[in-house]
């Protein structure tokens, strides 16, 4: 059975402080003894200050498959001397990773972009499991690009051309 695969490995700039903010976000919505879907919050949910649990709530209910106990953003954080390192060790929900920095850029209300761009990979030939995409990312929002989707523009526009 073929292993399909997203890889995407990334720099987010931020200084120490926004560093450390932004593993608080991910420790608070990785802490199982939180559920985000409680109107009020718990012992532990009280521990973290209000603006990272805020955050991490949004990136929580955010998720597609969100349960307390079990949540899964399948994107790593690592610390790097430009701020802050974004990968996966097997594949990457770009998805999760672009929100999650553009909660962090929007929060820091950071005038900056972000660039991520992903490939889709299978460990056999498949005619239909490779690809990619990019997402520019800003405090104001994300911009997505598929290469599947450019390439079906590029051949819509192609056959339009040959009817003409």
């Amino acid at each position: 059975m073929p292993n399909y695969c997203t890889n995407a490995s990334f720099i987010v700039p931020l200084n120490q402080e926004q560093t450390k903010f932004a593993f608080d976000v991910i420790d608070c919505v990785q802490d199982g003894r939180i559920d985000f879907n409680n109107k009020r919050k718990n012992v532990t949910a009280k521990s973290f200050k209000t603006d990272v649990y805020k955050i991490a709530k949004k990136l929580a209910l955010s998720l597609d498959y969100y349960k307390p106990n079990n949540v899964c953003l399948d994107f790593k954080i690592d610390s790097h001397t430009n701020g802050v390192w974004i990968s996966h060790d097997e594949t990457i929900n770009i998805e999760n990773a672009a929100y999650f920095v553009h909660l962090i850029l929007k929060y820091f209300k950071l005038n900056i972009c972000v660039g991520i761009q992903a490939s889709y990979t299978c460990d056999e030939s498949r005619f239909d499991a490779f690809g990619g995409n990019a997402v520019f990312v800003t405090k104001k929002g994300l911009k997505w690009m598929s290469t599947d989707e450019w390439l079906q523009k590029q051949t819509d526009a192609f056959n339009k051309r040959l009817v003409a």
